[in-house]
């Protein structure tokens, strides 16, 4: 019989051995060195001074001190002395949290090949064939390996399904992946079994497809998405080329009343008008226009703006807005916006409310003249005078007047105190023109220069 145990060499007891119980105690003691192995260090060339009873380090290359002349060996601090044993090839040892293996050159980490084909994995509980791979805690953390990171998730067919379920109590609520198909999906369910596509983009093509598959090039829909170029859903992400705000032709009245349209849109609306399918306030001529409606339903209120699509330099609407009222069911009048392209123009009115321009202004044979939208109406005219001739002289106005207005006469260029000047009715109408005369106090020149002014209303 050999004296020593084949792998871990421990002692064997002997026929007619003496002291039986040396022999026996030393195979406890290697035994209660290598079975659960437990490191302190790795590769340690110098010993520890204060070791403790069955403490274990594995020695370098070039250990000192007690250790000389043990490399790579395990150092056992036990019965006040070390104890020396030889390390096989495939030992395993824990250092700490790690586990590590003596592969006759070096206690190395435990390699990936020792998990290799498991049947499954439970971190802190329990797996299944389903779930091979479980994990409870607070996170999980994939991380780099001095570089980026993948996490891939495979499947066989396109048919199969690749995808993150995200669940509540074990009741899926949403899922992002490939499901049934290539195309990427986001989907959601507020049970587990009503599931909605909020986002499906298109395998073939990344182009953004409709739930059922059809493909729309370059469009985006699905429930989370506009449905359609006026859809105005809360909530929903306006993709480009849908208006979003706008309404259905069908939300408005075929008249060609936009007042109608008024009553019977819907709260707030968004389309555009043309000759075929909506009529246009006094002083908005036909052309293509945007009509916005906000409307409070329940009151009754509301305001709707109109706005001019026209070419500026055709002289159509472009530019020119409208907006118009309704209170507690009446429809207000249309009201413009002014701005640059209708400051100036032709004033016009009804019933004293301006319906035109803010300021017109003119010239002719008579002389100049500005009216206002207010109703105010200025007319000028600088005349030449024969101071010889004390005839009467008429000013047919520039623009008429609605009623008499107010006439004033200045010299210009000579002495006030040498002339005279007023006016006079010659017989026509007041509101069309003005008599005035001059004549002189003492001699001066043969002419002078006469600025007429009227001021009054032209409606």
């Amino acid at each position: 019989m050999p004296e020593f145990s084949a792998r871990l060499s421990l002692p064997y007891i002997q026929a007619a051995q003496a002291q039986k119980h040396v022999t026996h105690n030393e195979a406890i003691e290697r035994l209660d060195v290598v079975v659960q192995l437990v490191l302190q260090d790795i590769e340690v060339n110098t010993p520890p001074s204060l070791p403790q009873d069955g403490q274990i380090w594995a020695t370098g290359g070039a250990p000192s001190g007690a250790w000389v002349g043990q490399p790579d060996r395990l150092a056992v601090w036990v019965n006040n002395g070390w104890l020396f044993i030889t390390p096989n090839q495939g030992w395993q040892a824990t250092l700490g949290a790690e586990i590590r293996i003596w592969d006759g050159n070096a206690w190395v980490s435990q390699p990936a090949g020792a998990l290799t084909n498991v049947t499954g994995i439970g971190v802190n509980t329990g797996f299944d064939m389903i779930n091979r791979l479980s994990v409870a805690s607070e996170a999980s953390l994939f991380s780099h390996d001095g570089a980026g990171h993948q996490l891939k998730i495979n499947k066989q067919g396109g048919t199969d399904t690749a995808s993150l379920l995200f669940q509540t109590g074990f009741s899926g609520r949403a899922e992002i992946g490939t499901a049934g198909n290539d195309d990427f999906t986001v989907k959601v369910s507020p049970d587990g079994g009503t599931w909605y596509d909020a986002l499906q983009v298109a395998g073939t093509s990344g182009a953004v497809s409709m739930p059922n598959g059809v493909e729309i090039a370059g469009s985006v829909t699905g429930t989370a998405i506009t449905q359609t170029p006026v859809d105005s859903t809360p909530g929903r992400l306006l993709k480009v080329g849908d208006f979003g705000l706008g309404r259905a032709e069908s939300d408005f009245s075929a008249s060609a009343d936009l007042d109608i349209d008024f009553r019977n849109a819907v709260s707030f609306g968004l389309r555009t008008v043309t000759d075929a399918n909506g009529g246009y306030p006094a002083g908005f001529a036909s052309n293509a226009s945007a009509l916005a409606v906000l409307r409070a339903a329940s009151d009754n209120r509301g305001v709707q703006v109109l706005h001019g699509l026209g070419a500026v330099a055709s002289g159509s609407d472009a530019g020119l807005a409208m907006r118009a009222f309704r209170n507690d069911g009446t429809d207000g009048a249309w009201q413009v916006f002014y701005n640059t392209h209708n400051v100036l123009g032709t004033v016009a009115q009804t019933g004293g409310v301006p319906t035109g321009a803010l300021i017109e202004s003119g010239s002719n044979g008579n002389g100049h003249y500005v009216r206002f939208a207010d109703g105010t109406q200025i007319c000028t005219r600088s005349v030449t005078h024969d101071l010889d001739d004390l005839e009467a002289q008429v000013w047919a106005f520039p623009a008429s007047f609605a009623s008499t207005p107010v006439a004033s006469f200045a010299v210009i260029g000579t002495s006030a105190a040498a002339l005279e000047a007023w006016g006079q009715n010659g017989g026509t109408a007041w509101a069309e023109a003005v008599e005035w005369r001059t004549r002189h106090r003492s001699a001066l020149s043969n002419t002078i220069e006469v600025q007429l002014t009227a001021t009054g209303r032209w409606f």
